[in-house]
């Protein structure tokens, strides 16, 4: 038989359900305020909240899902064939049951889910099993549109594939190192350096494809960052050396953060090129200060003179400090219209070529020359090149030659005695205006025949011709020679072989 409690008891016990009741209170008051906080963030969260049953059945949408879908939350509540992109169905229901089969397990998913103006949207998922858990009972997935950064991303392997296509297509060799080593090398740098593939240089120190005596000066550009272009000498994989220019750059490179981009080009054309060059000039340069010619360099323009050799400051008496500068009408060579014949004629025919004019030295004295002259094309300006052929002494010899000339033909045609000229063979060559005279031929019935048919008698004919070949000369050697009309004349000879 119970006992009745004591007051003691009664008022212990309605303290404990007081107690009880104030806890059961705060605890209501908490879920509430959880409520309250969780219902706050599902409609204020920029992500979708998700509940789906066992069946994947879609029991609760967040209301954010209509701003990112258009779709109404109803709208929504359908099955995943009917807003999942096909292409990506599989794998969202792959994903689903995975979540299925493993309570606790994480999933996620990127797919591409429908709008209501057509398009789609590319989410991703994030989904996790509750289904084991009273309160839930289900699957909760969180939901994102990443639509923005899929595009970011697909823009930036699109700009990455560009890159790879340039650098692929580049002449150059690029490499993209971090803390001076190799990271990625396109395909022109396998090429360049004798490697069968790009991907052996991933790992390489920078300094690994530079020739020996080049590698100090390429690991101090590294150290010290320096992004100024420069040369160097590269090494092939065979050990074989050539001639290339540096240049590099910093830059972001994908998730490696700041590295240096190096673009290396093989400049062995070049240097070819520029000792081909140097070669040519020391030729010219030679050639320039060698020639027996006076040569001088002068600005197409101006006239002014850019350089001359030393056989013009002979010619011409001036030393190259004395003309270098100054035009040849300043220095007084020649006058203002022979400059223009000289230009007229190198701007009409391309070049001069053999341009008579005189000049004068700086002592007065006059100097005949030939000018011969070309354009050459620089970047700076046309120059002309222009050489002097100092004719003076021959035109000097010329005027004594046809003085020479004119004395000798007033002699040849003034002699009283008879002048001829003959070859070996006895053909008469030349006679002077005296044989008609003494004779009754003219002398135009001479030249051209035979002196052996004049002569009278054969044997002093073979003894002439045995004396003047044998001696080279005769003085008065007595011989008869046949006239015109058969008459015998006796005449004396004086003659002497003279050689051209």
């Amino acid at each position: 038989m119970s006992t009745k409690p004591t007051y003691k008891e009664l008022e212990q016990r309605l303290q404990e359900l007081e107690q009880a009741g104030t806890e059961r209170k705060k605890t209501e008051e908490l879920r509430l305020r959880q409520k309250q906080i969780f219902s706050l963030l599902v409609k204020n969260s920029s992500d979708i909240l998700v509940f789906i049953d066992k069946n994947g059945e879609q029991k609760f949408i967040s209301p954010s899902a209509e701003k990112i879908t258009g779709y109404t939350v109803e709208e929504l509540q359908r099955p995943f064939a009917e807003i999942i992109h096909p292409e990506d169905l599989h794998q969202v229901e792959r994903g689903f049951e995975k979540l299925l089969n493993n309570p606790e397990a994480v999933v996620t998913v990127n797919y591409r889910h429908k709008h209501k103006d057509g398009g789609y949207r590319h989410f991703e998922t994030v989904g996790r099993n509750f289904l084991d858990d009273p309160l839930v009972q289900g699957i909760v997935a969180n939901v994102r549109d990443i639509t923005e950064r899929k595009g970011i991303e697909e823009e930036l392997q699109e700009s990455e594939e560009r890159f790879r296509y340039l650098s692929d297509a580049s002449m150059e060799a690029i490499f993209f190192t971090k803390e001076g080593f190799c990271l990625e090398a396109n395909q022109v740098a396998a090429e360049m350096f004798g490697y069968d593939d790009r991907s052996e240089f991933i790992g390489l120190f920078g300094t690994e494809i530079i020739a020996p005596e080049s590698r100090e000066i390429v690991k101090e550009h590294m150290v010290k960052n320096n992004l100024q272009p420069y040369e160097a000498v590269g090494e092939r994989k065979d050990g074989t050396r050539f001639p290339i220019a540096i240049r590099a750059k910093e830059m972001p490179y994908k998730d490696k953060g700041i590295v240096r981009a190096t673009s290396i080009m093989d400049i062995s054309d070049r240097k070819q090129a520029e000792e081909a060059l140097q070669e040519s000039e020391e030729k010219f340069r030679t050639v320039f200060d060698t020639s027996p010619h006076a040569i001088a360099l002068t600005e197409m323009k101006t006239g002014k003179l850019v350089d001359v050799n030393e056989e013009f400051c002979r010619a011409t008496k001036y030393t190259k400090d004395e003309v270098i500068g100054r035009t040849t009408t300043q220095l007084g060579f020649y006058s203002e219209d022979n400059r223009n014949r000289f230009t007229n004629e190198l701007t009409n025919s391309g070049k001069v070529h053999g341009l008579e004019m005189d000049f004068r030295a700086k002592d007065g004295s006059l100097i005949n020359t030939h000018m011969f002259a070309i354009p050459i094309h620089f970047k700076s300006g046309v120059l002309v090149l222009t050489e002097f052929h100092d004719v003076t002494e021959q035109k000097r010899s010329d005027r004594a030659l046809r003085e020479s000339e004119k004395r000798y033909r007033r002699i040849f045609e003034n002699i009283q005695d008879v002048y001829y000229e003959s070859s070996l063979d006895g053909t008469i060559l030349e006679a002077s205006p005296s044989i008609e005279n003494i004779s009754q031929y003219k002398r135009e019935d001479l030249i051209g025949t035979s002196l052996y048919d004049f002569y009278t008698n054969p044997k002093e004919r073979d003894e002439f011709l045995k004396l003047i070949l044998g001696e080279g000369k005769v003085n008065d050697f007595e011989i008869s020679l046949t006239d015109k009309d058969g008459s015998q004349r006796p005449c004396s000879i004086t003659t002497s072989l003279v050689k051209d």
